[in-house]
């Protein structure tokens, strides 16, 4: 009945739905993860299949035929290059850790996973997850992990950068600098400006 890449739609107590894509589903169907596909810091949800199966006899689970991120399955000569290549930087930076399952959706595990994909990438815990959450949401393919391009600019038009634009990434540049050497200098916090 469920399988890996199912969205579904899950009402609550509420009356509030819920959108979850199931990740994973153990070998003798008892149990699964799902993740928020809505929510922007969301992390795998283990659930059991006969919950799922329940709800569903309740009318309070359906299916979803339209995937939200169905744009991220084009052809592979349609994507300009710095997106290919923003892709398979952030698919190196995960795939040892995503790859794992169903480890990887276990909190204590992820926990350890994430340090040493920290250590041999030299990202940030938060970026990490960053690019994991991604991943999951979007249907755990590689092209997940493209860039959200298409929510920038105006509709239907390309962005392009400005002398304004480029001076604007120049102060805040400079701002993040100053602001992180302030920070080391001793001062009570009453006194700091960043």
């Amino acid at each position: 009945m469920f399988v890996i890449n199912d969205i579904i739609s899950i009402e609550e107590a509420s009356g509030k739905k819920q959108l979850e894509r199931i990740l994973w589903i153990d070998e003798g169907n008892v149990i699964c993860y799902t993740i928020d596909i809505e929510k922007e810091k969301a992390l795998p949800i283990k659930r059991k299949i006969s919950d799922l199966q329940q709800l569903h006899a309740e009318q309070l689970l359906s299916f979803i035929d339209n995937d939200p991120y169905g744009f991220i399955y084009q052809d592979e000569e349609q994507l300009p290059e710095k997106n290919k290549m923003l892709r398979d930087e952030r698919w190196e930076c995960i795939k040892d850790m995503v790859l794992q399952e169903p480890e990887i959706y276990e909190s204590e595990t992820r926990g350890s996973l994430i340090r040493i994909a920290m250590e041999k990438t030299g990202k940030t815990k938060r970026l990490l997850y960053k690019y994991m959450v991604q991943y999951w949401q979007r249907g755990k393919v590689k092209n997940a992990l493209l860039p959200d391009y298409q929510n920038s600019g105006g509709k239907g038009k390309e962005k392009t950068c400005t002398d304004k634009c480029k001076l604007s990434l120049y102060f805040r540049t400079k701002k993040t600098l100053f602001c992180t050497f302030l920070r080391n200098i001793p001062l009570p916090l009453s006194e700091r400006m960043c």
